[in-house]
């Protein structure tokens, strides 16, 4: 499956030694030994890629413009998971306006999207675990 941000990439002479089978998968589902070669290898490659992003996304708005929409459009066409690639290409563009103009295509394509970030249910019932569990070493001393 060929990405379009790949696509985008290469053809702005942007390249990189990385294993494109690595960085179309999402970080959570590498096996032991892909991620392994993700950190040792391909990590520092694509933290350098970043900052080549975020130099290029300054000199030319119109580009910035570009990969936002086309990540975009990529992470819509995937229900929201977002790979590897893609999440650099975020973090290069910056996450708030990604998320946003995500959420918005979302919303006007309605498409539900898989969960990504926290949504805060699990301290929700951490918190409700100490409280119950409080009131219950207090009223036992009573």
């Amino acid at each position: 499956m060929e990405s379009k941000v790949l696509e985008m990439l290469k053809q702005d002479k942007i390249v990189f030694k990385a294993s494109e089978k690595i960085l179309l998968k999402p970080l959570n589902s590498l096996t032991r030994e892909e991620r392994r070669k993700y950190f040792q290898e391909i990590e520092p490659e694509l933290k350098a890629l970043r900052t080549d992003l975020q130099n290029l996304f300054k000199a030319n708005p119109a580009m910035r413009e570009k990969y936002l929409n086309a990540v975009v459009s990529e992470v819509l066409d995937n229900k929201g998971v977002i790979n590897t690639l893609n999440s650099t290409v975020i973090k290069a563009l910056g996450s708030f306006d990604f998320y946003r103009l995500l959420i918005a295509k979302a919303r006007e394509k309605n498409i539900k999207l898989s969960l990504q970030t926290n949504n805060y249910t699990f301290l929700v019932w951490l918190l409700l675990f100490f409280v119950l569990f409080f009131y219950i070493l207090i009223t036992r001393r009573s």
